[in-house]
């Protein structure tokens, strides 16, 4: 685990602040409550964080994830209460959303690492022989004996499109068994806040504009007791000739989804369906993404199109603040 940063704004009950790198990202955290209890907590998150990231990182070689991977079509593996879990909401929300949700994906994404790092775009042929293993009705799931398989051998599944909302959503968890009140946790584009911040204020989160360079927000909006997801093209990709491939694939082709849309931003008290639909309506489509979304209840979000129009939801409407003026607004 890498360096440690906390400061504190005074000795007394006072927003304390902690960062530190884990899950691939920059872990920030921002707890009103003593120095005594803050290091406490800060303490009980990254240890939390840690053993989930052994279980469900699929770039941890002893990971529960990796170990049904080597076993997939050969046998079952017995997993973690917490793994169970996420597999099987995963397969939910993978027939919920029709497929645009597929963990099997992960395969291709192995592809397209492999390829990308040397700037290159994947054969047709292996790409198409690659799809042939994009299933999730293949995983298996038994959870009398919690144990899961992969139907056939070399399939893969990966919880890079769901793990950090299962993670932000157990952290919010330990925030109020720890009876805070006020707190926020940001794992790399994976926003959740525990309540108001303490002058009774909404916490303000950045939507990236995904055209400037990381930090620069093309708007805020305030929120409380949510969370706050956002997929984009400009987090993971490279450059062939003048196409951009990032890293979020179609699993209906195999490609790097190209539907006209650079961010998708969705705002659900649930971080785990929040990351879930975050991926699926980016893979979607405007048209197609916001029926997605009309199947859900109690969802807000904002949709960034690659020719600057934004999409809001009409209950994100009052508190979403333009900070640039480049871009059109429409609702729906």
């Amino acid at each position: 685990m890498s360096s440690h940063n906390i400061s504190q704004e005074s000795e007394n009950h006072k927003y304390i602040s902690h960062s530190y790198y884990a899950l691939g990202t920059l872990i920030h955290q921002k707890l009103y409550t003593s120095p005594a209890q803050a290091k406490q907590i800060i303490c009980g998150v990254t240890t939390l964080i840690a053993r989930l990231e052994k279980i469900m990182s699929f770039y941890e070689v002893r990971s529960e994830i990796n170990e049904i991977n080597r076993q997939a079509g050969k046998s079952w593996v017995l997993v973690s209460s917490e793994l169970l879990f996420i597999i099987s909401e995963a397969k939910r929300y993978a027939r919920l959303t029709n497929g645009l949700f597929n963990i099997t994906v992960a395969i291709l994404v192995n592809l397209w690492q492999q390829f990308g790092r040397v700037g290159l775009v994947p054969p047709d042929y292996i790409i198409d022989e690659k799809l042939k293993m994009v299933n999730y009705e293949d995983i298996l799931i038994d959870e009398e004996k919690s144990r899961v398989k992969l139907r056939k051998t070399k399939q893969k599944i990966d919880l890079g499109g769901i793990a950090k909302g299962y993670i932000a959503n157990c952290v919010i968890e330990f925030f109020n068994n720890y009876g805070l009140h006020s707190a926020m946790i940001n794992l790399g584009g994976n926003v959740a806040v525990l309540g108001r911040r303490e002058d009774g204020k909404p916490w303000q989160v950045g939507i990236q504009d995904p055209e400037q360079e990381r930090g620069k927000c093309l708007a805020s909006i305030g929120v409380n007791n949510t969370s706050v997801v956002t997929s984009g093209n400009y987090e993971r990709f490279f450059l062939e000739g003048n196409r951009r491939y990032h890293h979020i694939l179609d699993p209906f082709t195999g490609y790097p989804v190209n539907k006209g849309l650079n961010s998708v931003t969705i705002v659900h008290p649930d971080a785990l369906l929040a990351d879930v639909l975050s991926t699926a309506v980016f893979i979607a489509g405007l048209e197609e993404g916001i029926k997605l979304l009309h199947r859900f209840a109690d969802i807000e979000a904002i949709i960034v199109s690659s020719n600057r129009e934004i999409y809001l939801s009409h209950g994100i409407i009052n508190k979403f603040q333009l900070i640039t003026d480049n871009y059109k607004l429409y609702q729906f």
